[in-house]
């Protein structure tokens, strides 16, 4: 019996310990600053007077998807690939060379203290359907100092919750990652690539053969640098990415997840190949697609459950 006791109470005291070892775990990640994640050493801001060339020109060679607007380290506003290719459909080539990027930029991108935490910014993504977050002085919100994305919310999952073994398949949204596979021919040109993104506004195509089989994937850093390095082409003939088969500027080289992954697994993917999506498929068909977008959601979610077990 008293060994039975002993027994007991050592498991009791275990018990203790892993529950105060959680809460404690919880309390340090809902406090996690996003300064300590963010890109500032490096950070590469344009002033709203430049031209939209001299943007494509930084999306091109940086391949990057956001480009902070500033005026003397004062935050202006936000260019985006998504914005770029808006002004790309609605203004065409040469014209959308010469335009100022005042004319297309997000005067009102979210921002965010350096002193906020994690929490704060997945939080205020999520909620404004955002892909981006400029960081700004603790004593002036004008002044920049930092950007997160929601790619560095992706990229790092495991480092703010921890392994998450839930397949992505019941992590996340089924509709949401149905939603976020856009499909053309192999056949399409660059140009369609362009109109399919900024329709879906998504980041990337998926090109398939007869048989519904992927045969390259093209994401908006391959059409940026096309746009970059083809921009003399285009100044003599605006239709030029019309005539270029996104499939060339594509990898072929597609990695790929099923729906039983786990989500740790997909976000250390998306680390090691510096990349922001990956296609879910089934009997070598793309079915769906989890992108950084996706993922930032689930982290969310998870933060909240951490959050409630904390008060509990």
């Amino acid at each position: 019996a008293c060994h039975r006791e002993d027994s007991l109470t050592l498991s009791i005291s275990f018990g203790d310990y892993l529950v105060e070892s959680f809460i404690l775990l919880v309390s340090i990640v809902l406090v996690m600053k996003i300064w300590n994640h963010a890109t500032k050493t490096d950070l590469v801001a344009s002033p709203p007077n430049r031209s939209m060339e001299s943007a494509i020109l930084i999306f091109g060679s940086q391949q990057f998807r956001h480009l902070p607007i500033t005026k003397r380290d004062e935050i202006r506003g936000v260019l985006t690939v998504f914005e770029l290719f808006a002004a790309i459909k609605k203004t065409g080539f040469p014209t959308v060379f010469n335009d100022p990027i005042s004319k297309w930029m997000n005067p009102n991108p979210l921002r965010l203290r350096q002193s906020a935490s994690i929490f704060q910014a997945v939080e205020l993504l999520v909620k404004n359907r955002d892909t981006s977050i400029l960081i700004t002085s603790d004593t002036d919100e004008n002044r920049i100092r930092g950007i997160i994305t929601e790619n560095d919310f992706a990229r790092y999952y495991t480092t703010f919750v921890g392994e998450d073994d839930r397949p992505i398949i019941e992590a996340a949204n089924k509709e949401e990652l149905k939603q976020a596979l856009v499909v053309l021919p192999e056949t399409a040109s660059i140009i369609d690539v362009i109109v399919a993104m900024c329709d879906n506004h998504q980041s990337r195509v998926i090109l398939i053969d007869d048989d519904s089989r992927a045969v390259s994937i093209v994401t908006s850093n391959n059409i940026t640098k096309a746009i970059s390095d083809y921009r003399e082409a285009l100044r003599r003939n605006p239709n030029y990415l019309h005539d270029l088969r996104a499939k060339d500027i594509g990898t072929s080289n597609i990695l790929s997840v099923t729906p039983e992954t786990s989500v740790s697994n997909i976000s250390r993917l998306f680390k090691e190949n510096r990349m922001g999506s990956v296609p879910i498929m089934e009997d070598n068909k793309p079915v769906m697609l989890i992108n950084e977008t996706i993922l930032t959601k689930v982290l969310y979610e998870k933060l909240k459950t951490m959050e409630q077990q904390e008060h509990e």
